[in-house]
């Protein structure tokens, strides 16, 4: 009887084990993987024409994950829109828009 008492819990935790990978692996799968497209406004110092505006969009617009960008002069904004299930590190943002010119003042998502 205390055999079969310890074998079924030692089952019990197994099995509590097996629902704790099963949770975590989820999150970090979900974290890393959005199943959604991803909205980022960018904020962009040193955007005064059309042009600048043209150039970021070009730039951005060549990267895989990016679905679409909208370029507001007047707000100094960038808007980006990821492919669904594709997302962009602040880092990637921050050196695209570094390589075009411009510096990034704030990244909201």
């Amino acid at each position: 009887m205390k055999e079969r008492k310890a074998i079924q819990g030692k089952e019990k935790k197994l099995n509590m084990w097996n629902w704790t990978i099963l949770v975590v692996v989820t999150a970090m799968f979900l974290h890393i993987t959005p199943l959604w497209a991803e909205k980022i406004l960018v904020d962009v110092k040193g955007m005064v024409c059309s042009f600048c505006g043209y150039s970021l969009e070009k730039k951005l617009g060549k990267n895989p994950k990016v679905k679409s960008i909208k370029v507001s002069l007047e707000k100094q904004q960038i808007k980006i829109e990821t492919k669904k299930g594709k997302t962009l590190t602040d880092a990637e943002i921050r050196k695209e828009v570094k390589d075009s010119g411009y510096l990034v003042d704030q990244i909201r998502r």
